[in-house]
């Protein structure tokens, strides 16, 4: 990636940034499935990523993106959203999970905004080994992002939707944001949460949209006597205004 690079791709120009196009693909076993940046160095930035009906199975991370702000090439003081697009993928922790190293979290998002999860499935096994306490299926520091169905037959209205789901964790979605000027959007939709210990945490983010999830109470975390978090909650909100 290149952090002063625009992700927008003119006809018949090549992609500005590092880019991965994924289509029924099976990444697992890995470290990080997809680094959308060069490790260890901030100077290399906003890669590029399309996963369509794709599987991300037993890696220690499945897709990490940080800090890069997409501006329009055009409109230079106008951000938009990071070219990041994920639909109908699995993010997979199961019994077979190596466990060399601990598993915290599938998807790890820092001062991003705007990528897509379209009717994608996020879950961790209870019997899988070496995973965090407080394991995360998505995680956003400052960051925002779209968890949404995805609508095969692409109508309106939709006549099919396939909703993301979450299963297993700790906090199924978790989002901070200290001290954050303008949080960028979080908007979760038609989800459906079971088998988590917390569904929606969200921390000093304010104005999120969460509409229509479907949200089961879920299992007693070991926090070891720390009272500071609830358990089998479906969302857990603090010192958060304007959500919906």
């Amino acid at each position: 990636g290149y952090p002063n690079a625009p992700q927008f791709k003119y006809p018949l120009l090549p992609y500005p940034q590092g880019v991965i196009i994924l289509n029924g693909a099976t990444i697992e076993n890995a470290v990080t499935a997809i680094n959308l940046w060069k490790p260890d160095d901030y100077t290399m930035t906003g890669g590029i990523v399309e996963a369509y009906n794709s599987t991300f199975k037993n890696n220690v991370m499945s897709a990490h993106a940080l800090y890069y702000r997409n501006f329009n090439p055009i409109y230079p003081t106008q951000e938009l959203d990071y070219y990041g697009i994920f639909t109908n993928c699995s993010f997979i922790i199961d019994a077979q999970y190596l466990g060399d190293k601990t598993f915290y979290k599938h998807v790890d998002l820092c001062h991003v905004r705007g990528l897509q999860f379209n009717g994608c499935t996020f879950s961790v096994s209870h019997d899988a080994t070496n995973i965090s306490t407080w394991n995360v299926g998505l995680a956003a520091y400052n960051a925002g992002f779209y968890v949404r169905p995805y609508c095969p037959s692409h109508t309106i209205p939709c006549v099919d939707a396939d909703s993301c789901r979450f299963s297993g964790f700790n906090w199924a979605i978790g989002v901070w944001a200290p001290a954050q000027v303008i949080d960028p959007p979080v908007f979760i939709n038609g989800t459906h949460f079971n088998d988590n210990s917390t569904g929606i945490y969200i921390n000093e983010h304010d104005y999120a949209v969460i509409l229509e999830n479907y949200l089961e109470a879920g299992y007693v975390a070991p926090y070891h006597g720390n009272c500071d978090f609830a358990d089998g909650v479906g969302i857990d909100i603090h010192e958060s205004i304007g959500f919906v």
